[in-house]
């Protein structure tokens, strides 16, 4: 049983790196490079906070709602891929791959999963729930991100699937957890008299409308 294990271990890993070379060194190329390099960047926790403060500054009611619940998804993501990344310890495909074709920074450890394309998942799962007719724009984008960091060397194709399948479920985990709108705040002013005034008519109203008519 445990031969079978490590067997079927060491095929997936086979199979891990030769997605990984038909990616990174295939499709290797001076104007992919700056492309990927872009998309890579929209994976950064800094930049999609930033994202996320413009939603909520920007967004009006709807927006702030679901700037926080980006935001909690985001976080949960993230948490959740840290910790795998220290419990599996996975090393990075330039200490296991000869001939890596590099793009910005070179990284050798904590491979598994790719925590660029769990929060960028996790948002995009989020952000089409609260606008659908931007899912397409966000899914290919997250997509995009899980795919520059094979490109760009730091990832094997396996990291970056576990890292989807980690933001996808921790942001439907938090869809169910938190309110789908904003809570609604009791009405006040002017508002609040015409609400009462309603009221009230509805009362005055309301026994006329049990009794029958004469016949």
């Amino acid at each position: 049983m445990v031969d079978a294990l490590i067997r079927a271990g060491q095929s997936l890993q086979a199979l891990d790196i030769a997605l990984f070379r038909s990616i990174n060194g295939a499709w290797a190329h001076p104007a992919l490079d700056l492309v990927m390099l872009v998309l890579t960047q929209l994976g950064l926790g800094s930049i999609q906070v930033g994202l996320l403060a413009l939603l909520y500054l920007l967004g009006g009611p709807a927006g702030r709602h679901a700037a926080r619940v980006c935001f909690i998804a985001f976080l949960a993501g993230g948490v959740a891929a840290q910790i795998l990344k220290l419990g599996v310890d996975r090393v990075r495909p330039a200490l296991v791959v000869d001939g890596c074709h590099f793009v910005g920074e070179v990284l050798r450890y904590h491979s598994f999963p790719s925590g660029h394309t769990t929060t960028s998942f996790a948002l995009a799962v989020v952000i089409s729930r609260y606008y659908r007719r931007w899912a397409a724009l966000v899914f290919v984008l997250a997509a995009g991100v899980g795919l520059s960091r094979v490109y760009v060397g730091v990832h094997f194709p396996g990291d970056v699937l576990a890292g989807a399948v980690i933001g996808i479920v921790t942001a439907i985990i938090c869809l169910r957890e938190v309110p789908a709108v904003p809570e609604t705040h009791p009405p006040h002013g002017d508002d609040a008299a015409g609400t009462e005034s309603a009221k009230s008519s509805e009362a005055v109203l309301a026994p006329a409308r049990g009794r029958s008519p004469a016949t």
